[in-house]
């Protein structure tokens, strides 16, 4: 992650999951180039920044696995995914408000970019 602006802001290109849902129905969340941001006021470098980010992911997949098996979340890609991105935004929201979590297109500029697997 690095200093751009008032935050910490990083890309994960790659960005995904593979899930399995209550009926072993194949699951995939892709959300492709991601772009994440921390805001300054935390006063946090890039090593815990990251670290809070894989918390918040960490958080989300759990949410969303015991949603799938009680049958709260229907096991329909779009959906899930949809679903997966709100908790993951609420995670990083509420231990450190103003953070932000967007998928698909990437960070503007050149910052720090990390390529992810899928687990």
């Amino acid at each position: 992650m690095d200093v751009v602006g008032n935050g910490l802001t990083g890309q994960i290109n790659g960005l995904g999951i593979y899930l399995v849902g209550p009926e072993k129905q194949k699951i995939d969340v892709e959300f492709g180039s991601t772009c994440i941001s921390i805001p300054s006021y935390s006063n946090i470098g890039a090593r815990t920044a990251s670290r809070f980010f894989t918390e918040a992911w960490n958080a989300a997949v759990d949410q969303i696995k015991f949603e799938l098996n009680a049958g709260i979340l229907p096991p329909f890609g779009s959906g899930v995914k949809a679903e997966f991105k709100a908790a993951i935004l609420n995670n990083m929201q509420a231990n450190l408000p103003g953070s932000s979590f967007s998928t698909g297109s990437g960070c503007a500029g050149k910052v720090s970019t990390s390529n992810a697997q899928y687990c």
